[in-house]
């Protein structure tokens, strides 16, 4: 069941006075899981235009032409561990620290699950990135 559909079996009562919306709890699982879906979405939108932001007026990387880079920070939304992403080594960090290999590009960033997000910390090219500026992003993540 779709979120449209879950708001649409919504059964309405009068009690005292007062409307009140009625729905049972596996259509309110549905809403749940459909309106934290599209905040997912957003997030990974917004954390793209913010990157795209930065980078504006500096030179842009060919990393941001490809139209494959962008659909896989998007995919991060609704799966933070995809198959090609491994999870990087910080005992000190108290969140996920993972790294998204896409060719000769590492897409880092921090999937936190009490907040049901994923944050990019930055996208580089290697070689030469060697992770050197990995202990700044995560001081500026936190």
């Amino acid at each position: 069941m779709t979120g449209l559909e879950a708001l649409q079996s919504v059964q309405y009562a009068t009690v005292k006075g007062k409307r009140f919306a009625v729905i049972n709890v596996t259509d309110w699982e549905a809403l749940i899981e459909w309106l934290e879906t599209l905040e997912d979405v957003q997030i990974a939108k917004q954390a793209y235009a913010e990157l795209e932001a930065f980078l504006e007026g500096n030179q842009r990387p060919a990393w941001q032409y490809a139209p494959r880079a962008k659909r896989a920070i998007e995919a991060l939304a609704n799966n933070p561990r995809p198959p090609r992403s491994t999870a990087l080594d910080t005992p000190d960090f108290e969140h996920e620290l993972r790294r998204l290999r896409l060719d000769r590009w590492r897409i880092v960033y921090v999937v936190t699950e009490t907040d049901r997000a994923v944050d990019v910390l930055t996208v580089r090219k290697r070689p030469p990135y060697d992770y050197g500026d990995l202990g700044q992003l995560l001081a500026e993540a936190q």
